[in-house]
């Protein structure tokens, strides 16, 4: 996970995110950004199938939720962001900033983290 100091209320963190650009995959997108903000390559990408809409700055944005996996720690952070951590998953949990249910969180990264989805595509009408 990364700050950024203009997202995340002290102590927060987020995960990386941004807008997936017209003529972009998610996938790409998601390679994309984990590259730009904290340096890494993703050597796999996995749906999770799972997203949510949210308001931000007076703006509604869908987000989508993808578990990314890489073959190094070693993290070159960009100007956007001013700290990272890794946690594991109950950390995680306790510092992301989610307004959701944190139970249904763990059981979905539970699954991801072994290239398994909670919610298939059907379920959650994707």
């Amino acid at each position: 996970m990364a700050k950024h100091p203009d997202h995340a209320p002290e102590g927060r963190w987020f995960t990386v995110a941004e807008r997936v650009e017209k003529d972009e995959s998610s996938e790409d997108a998601v390679r994309k950004e984990i590259k730009d903000e904290i340096g890494l390559t993703a050597e796999e990408i996995f749906p999770l199938n799972w997203g949510s809409t949210y308001k931000w700055k007076g703006e509604e944005f869908k987000e989508m939720n993808f578990m990314a996996f890489v073959n190094s720690d070693k993290i070159i952070l960009n100007k956007k962001n001013s700290k990272y951590k890794w946690f594991n998953i109950d950390k995680f949990i306790e510092k992301i900033e989610w307004n959701d249910n944190t139970t249904l969180l763990k059981k979905v990264l539970e699954k991801g983290i072994n290239k398994e989805a909670y919610f298939d595509k059907k379920e959650r009408g994707q």
